[in-house]
This record gives structure tokens, sequence and C-alpha cells, in this order.
């Protein structure tokens, strides 16, 4: 019986990474604070550390009338990039309950400057980056997220491994690459290109966050 239940386990460990069709919009998370974990290690921020470098960013006054979907009608004066443990069980993404705070396993956070938010915005809104296959897990360890003022308005959560992201929104640029099936189902290919993750990774060069070390296969 104990055999069966390891071979049972080793099943569903193997079936889901396998590749499949992926949500790419973030359902912003309605928790109670008391069911986040309640104990967690010193190596992470604390809720007043995050929310306190939030409220000390200098506002950009955002003049670029350039910005493709859904950047294009998005209002926005800070950005910040977070790098955190993004679980599939718990912290999928970087602020939670609509925004009101943050997950507690955030380890570092870098605020962007307006060439650096001008570079992110061009490239995840090009069709180049996307266009190859995804794993069915989700295990993100970037997240950037667009602030007014002191409210989360546009988040993007990254995971490299199982190569896409979420965001608050569908960014459209993602659906440019189709794949059809036998039974003339049409499926996106929302996967990052190798070109896209060479942009992630050299964005996290530029503002010394975890993926900048990522090595790609």
């Amino acid at each position: 019986m104990k055999l069966k239940k390891a071979y049972l386990l080793l099943l569903v460990l193997f079936f889901s990474c396998k590749q499949k069709e992926n949500s790419t919009v973030l359902d912003w998370q309605t928790v109670s604070k008391d069911t986040l974990v309640s104990e967690v290690s010193s190596k992470y921020l604390s809720e007043s550390e995050l929310q306190q470098f939030l409220i000390n960013r200098p506002s950009f006054v955002i003049t670029n009338t350039k910005y493709k979907a859904p950047f294009d009608s998005l209002k926005f004066n800070k950005v910040i990039a977070y790098d955190f443990d993004g679980m599939e069980e718990g912290d999928l993404h970087v602020v939670v309950d609509k925004g009101n705070y943050f997950s507690p396993v955030v380890l570092r956070q870098k605020e962007l400057t307006l060439e650096q938010i001008n570079l992110f915005i061009n490239f995840i809104t090009k069709p180049e980056t996307y266009g190859e296959g995804t794993k069915s897990c989700f295990q993100p360890h970037l997240g950037v997220v667009f602030y007014q003022n002191e409210k989360a308005i546009f988040e993007i959560d990254i995971c490299l491994d199982c190569n896409y992201l979420i965001a608050t929104t569908e960014i459209p640029a993602m659906n440019h690459k189709k794949m059809i099936l036998n039974d003339i189902t049409e499926y996106s290919l929302i996967g990052f290109s190798k070109q896209g993750k060479r942009n992630i990774i050299n964005f996290c060069k530029s503002l010394d966050l975890d993926y900048a070390s990522y090595v790609l296969k």
C-alpha cells in the first residue's frame, strides 16, 4: 500500500510540470492576513519595511504616450521590483488582499528609474518576448508592481523556470503566436522566447536581483 501511494505521488509530481496552456491574468488575492504564514525567516522583509520603502519613494511624472497596451491607459507614478519566494501553494504574488499588504516572503526590493521603467515596458509588451511553450507549474521569483502613490494598480509576476508571467490584466503581445492542434483548437504560445528571457535577466542585472544569475538552458 505504501509503495502504491508513493507511485501515485510521483505521477502527480511528474504531470504537474507537463507543458500546457496557462492562465496569465492575476486575480488580486483576497485573503485574510491571518491566513498568511505567521512565522517566516528573518531573511524576509517585514511588512513595515516594505510599506516604509514604498512611502519614501519619490513619484515620477510619466509622460510617455507611446506605451503599448495595457500600459497605454495605466496611470502610475512609482514602480518597484521585488525578489520573492513565490510558491504554487501560497504566495504567488507580491501584493495580496487587492494590494493592501505584502506577501511575507519578499527578499529584497528595488525602485526603478524612469529609464528602467521605459525599458521594462518596452520589452514586456513586444511580441518577440514571447512565442514558446510553458510548464504548468508557477513559482515566481520576480514581481514588478506599478503604483499610483502608495496604491498598487498593476502587477507582473515572473517565473523563468516555468517560462511565463501572470499579470493583473492581459498583455496582448503574449498572444501573437498560436499553436493549432489536430482538433483545430487554438492555443497561444505565451512562454518567453530566448530573447525574452535574456531581456528579463539583463533587467535583473541592472537592479541586482536574483534572476541576474539565472542560467539559460
